[in-house]
């Protein structure tokens, strides 16, 4: 990973010892703690909808959301910190969204946290809409009552 210096932030400039080649912008306050570890305020990576082709929108099916396990974790290697974490697993996540998991060469997978964000916000819509409907429902049969 190459780290260069702005003027008020720090670029992460092709991170691709993982097979992915990315640049992302880290803004007021960056600094390394030892280990793989970089410490940030903020990240922020490229999304302009200007770069992007867009193709349709995110499906959700939420037996397979409820598959994806959530836990607390801490990592077997003491260089990354012995601290708890709160993560999910990529062999658990690819089984669903193969498109969110790859690899190196070894074989070490790598998760796209951020594309799993967007399958939460998705999930969330259809929770509130759902919800929606439910009010709206109740409130059609309370008026038939009252």
């Amino acid at each position: 990973i190459n780290v260069t210096k702005g003027t008020s932030s720090y670029y992460i400039l092709n991170a691709n010892g993982s097979g992915y080649k990315s640049t992302a912008y880290i803004h007021n306050g960056c600094k390394t703690s030892g280990g793989n570890k970089i410490e940030a305020t903020s990240l922020y990576v490229p999304s302009d909808e200007r770069l992007k082709n867009f193709k349709h929108d995110v499906e959700i099916d939420f037996n397979k959301l409820k598959l994806i396990p959530k836990k607390y974790f801490s990592w077997k290697d003491k260089n990354m910190g012995i601290e708890t974490y709160v993560g999910t697993s990529a062999q658990e996540v690819q089984k669903i969204y193969p498109n969110l998991v790859g690899s190196d060469k070894n074989g070490q997978l790598f998760m796209n946290y951020d594309g799993l964000n967007v399958i939460a916000l998705k999930a969330i819509d259809l929770l509130y809409e759902k919800q929606e409907e439910l009010n709206n429902r109740m409130e059609k049969i309370l008026n038939k009552i009252s």
